[in-house]
């Protein structure tokens, strides 16, 4: 038995035909690799024989290069994870609903604009997230003057091979489908993929890359990947040489990013890269404290607590010496307040006083003039027991200025501020300011 696509083997008929099978099974796939983490193919075959790496084949011309091309801003977010492990569309559609009333701006118009500015000329494959995006992308082009058509798995059988043809005479521009052109589908030659759906799978990823990965007629010999979801970010590029194994892959270890991101082109590289090939602009620096290169993502950004800018790495290892979490920005102001309370307890006041900060940072991105008030007060509490006093001093007068000008706080909170601002200074021995 000769199983194609055998990625697709663990699947409940796939495997009970295998099982079944009384003489030998050979597998194909250029994705061995399973969505689900805990499935592997050891159980259906005994061994692994692996061909040569998609950069080996570029590197002897049997296939094209690629270059990738991400959004730094307004990419097509993933949103609810289903059953199967990957993003669903309905997710999908609503994590990336502008306007609250089914309107997709970034996946329809600002992708069309993208490819305008990127591609424009260029013979492309769309992959889209539903029919209806695929619909709606097809209007899009068309509207703009670009000549497009949909292949969906509901395409009647003449209409699909029409624009198939026009596709390979040069009539037809832009193709867009959804869950069509992927495994095991004849298309002929794309200059451009452009991916307008975040995925968990690799599998799926690389299949959709691939369908551009042909060499080119042109003598170009590159694809141009618009991931438009910045899938590459996840997956590595399309070249990146990957270690396939008959077992369940189980949780990824944590390491360095993939790829690089230039912030200046948008250019995804190799993470062997410094400089962008592309534009030559500087892709990080090393750190300062554990002396490795790490590109800019990997820097520490938005963190109250005042020390040297380091990689998130040195981060957490700072910040794991004092006892204190890792700042999340999308934890609330009062969950950091209630951590901070917490430490201070326990009398590790290092650690109160950093969750105060990060209380503090967020209680002003919220705009919450009653919580910021008190959180002043709070750390200013902590500073006069670590015998920083004219930090106190500070706090407890940034905390006056909110309260007198905060307009609906109330006088309780000005006196509370007022009563620990006396007992700091009755505790030194001096009169209160």
């Amino acid at each position: 038995m000769v199983v194609d696509e055998v990625h697709h083997a663990p699947a409940r008929g796939w495997e009970r035909a295998i099982v079944q099978w009384p003489g030998r099974v050979w597998g194909l796939t250029a994705t061995p690799w399973r969505l689900s983490q805990g499935e592997g193919f050891d159980h259906l075959f005994h061994a692994l024989i692996a061909g040569p790496q998609t950069a080996e084949l570029q590197a002897e011309e049997y296939l094209a290069h690629s270059q990738v091309w991400t959004p730094l801003q307004d990419r097509i977010s993933g949103g609810e994870v289903g059953g199967m492990g990957d993003f669903t569309e309905g997710g999908i559609a609503k994590a990336n609903d502008d306007d609250g009333d089914g309107g997709n701006f970034i996946m329809t118009t600002l992708a069309v604009i993208h490819w305008r500015r990127m591609a424009a000329g260029r013979q492309t494959v769309v992959y889209a997230v539903s029919k209806t995006h695929a619909d709606n992308l097809v209007r899009e082009f068309t509207n703009r003057g670009i000549s497009a058509a949909a292949i969906l798995s509901d395409t009647p059988q003449d209409k699909r091979q029409q624009a198939i043809d026009d596709f390979k005479s040069g009539c037809l521009t832009v193709v867009v489908n959804h869950a069509v052109i992927t495994e095991g589908f004849d298309l002929p030659d794309a200059s451009c993929v452009m991916i307008t759906r975040p995925t968990k799978s690799l599998a799926l990823y690389l299949q959709m890359v691939g369908r551009g990965l042909r060499r080119k007629d042109d003598g170009s010999n590159y694809c141009l990947i618009l991931d438009l979801a910045g899938n590459a970010e996840e997956h590595g590029l399309p070249e990146k040489c990957r270690d396939w194994s008959l077992s369940a892959r189980g949780n990824p270890a944590a390491g360095e990013p993939p790829v690089h991101h230039c912030h200046e082109c948008n250019y995804m590289t190799h993470p062997a890269h410094h400089n962008c090939p592309e534009c030559g602009a500087d892709l990080g620096k090393p750190c300062p404290r554990c002396g490795k290169f790490r590109p800019w993502s990997r820097w520490t950004v938005d963190c109250p607590v005042e020390h040297e800018a380091v990689c998130d790495r040195c981060h957490d290892d700072i910040h794991g010496k004092l006892g204190i979490g890792r700042f999340n920005r999308n934890q609330d102001s009062l969950s950091y307040a209630k951590r901070a309370e917490e430490f201070h307890e326990e009398g590790n006041l290092e650690a109160a006083l950093a969750d105060y900060f990060f209380a503090i940072h967020v209680a002003k991105t919220e705009n919450r003039p009653g919580q910021l008030a008190a959180w002043h007060t709070y750390r200013a509490t902590v500073h006069a027991e670590m015998g920083n006093i004219d930090l106190a001093e500070a706090d407890f007068s940034e905390a006056e200025n909110i309260c007198e000008g905060g307009g609906s706080l109330t006088q309780a909170a000005l006196d509370f501020m007022r009563r620990e601002r006396t007992k700091m200074y009755e505790e030194l021995g001096e009169n209160a300011r």
